[in-house]
Parts: C-alpha cells; sequence; structure tokens
C-alpha cells in the first residue's frame, strides 16, 4: 500500500473521529438541557401536588387524593351515554362523534377526497378531540363501517355517492 494512500485513509479517520465528538458534545448539551428541563418540570408538578394536597387537607383533614369519577363522554361533542346505545368496542364509543365530523368535514371539502390524518387535523381545528393511541386508525374504522363514505385507495375518503 502506498504511503499516499495510507495517509489518506488515517486522514479520513480522523475527520471521522472529530465528527464523531462534535457528535457526541451535541448530545451531551442536548441532554443536559432536556435533564434541567425535566427537573424543572418535576419540582414544578411536587410543588402543585402538594399545594394540592394542603388543599384537600384543609378541606376534609385528609391528605388522600380523591379519585376522579370516570367520565360520560370520553371526547367533546359526544352525544350524553342515554342517547347512544351501549357500544361494544372502545372505538364504538366514539364512532357517532367522528361519522358525524368526518360528514360535514368531507361535505366542506365539496367532493375532495381526504386522508384521515387530514380529516383527524380538520377535526382538531374544529375542537373534536379523539382519545386513542392511534386516532387515524379510529378514524379509519368509523368510516369503513358506516355506507355514508367511500375509500379511494391512495386518495382518501369521500361522501359515498
Amino acid at each position: 500500500m502506498s504511503s499516499e494512500l495510507f495517509r489518506e485513509i488515517v486522514a479520513q479517520y480522523v475527520t471521522g473521529l472529530a465528527d464523531k465528538e462534535r457528535e457526541l458534545q451535541d448530545f451531551r448539551a442536548k441532554s443536559a438541557d432536556y435533564i434541567a428541563f425535566l427537573e424543572a418540570e418535576i419540582e414544578s408538578d411536587r410543588q402543585r401536588v402538594k399545594r394540592l394536597q394542603e388543599e384537600i387537607e384543609n378541606e376534609n383533614g385528609s391528605v388522600e387524593v380523591p379519585r376522579p369519577s370516570l367520565p360520560t363522554a370520553l371526547a367533546k361533542n359526544v352525544p350524553p351515554f342515554d342517547e347512544v346505545t351501549a357500544p361494544t368496542r372502545k372505538s364504538e364509543k366514539q364512532s357517532p362523534m367522528i361519522r358525524e365530523a368526518a360528514k360535514k368535514i368531507l361535505s366542506d371539502a365539496g367532493g375532495v377526497a381526504m386522508m384521515q390524518n387530514e380529516i383527524r387535523v380538520r377535526m382538531e381545528e374544529l375542537g373534536y378531540e379523539i382519545i386513542s393511541d392511534d386516532a387515524n386508525d379510529l378514524i379509519k374504522v368509523a368510516l369503513k363501517r358506516s355506507k355514508e363514505f367511500e375509500h379511494i385507495p391512495g386518495k382518501g375518503w369521500t361522501l359515498a355517492r
């Protein structure tokens, strides 16, 4: 191997090493910032919990935090439970609200197909809230189960003709 080629290889290693060292420094700085942020947030939460416990203690004489009651509606704009038949699946609890919102959104779109993500974003803009780890999938399930909607592969959802 020629000494020139060997020097070039070593120079590339030196450059790569320097890049990794800079990357490590950047990561350390970012992680230090994030750690400081989390520590401040945790301290703020501790103070909030302490204030709330003091409020409860002053009110009842007990530090035990009461359990919140379960919500009767999982999202905004969902009809009260007694107006809806008892759902058998979690997704069905929100499906009527999702279909109602999607109908309005797609109607306003004037026949243009919209992807689930676009529908979700528009729902959020209108104040609807979907409680789910995968809201897009919940929208897909709700629309798929209704004859009022049509899916066009690669384009999205429209109102059925």
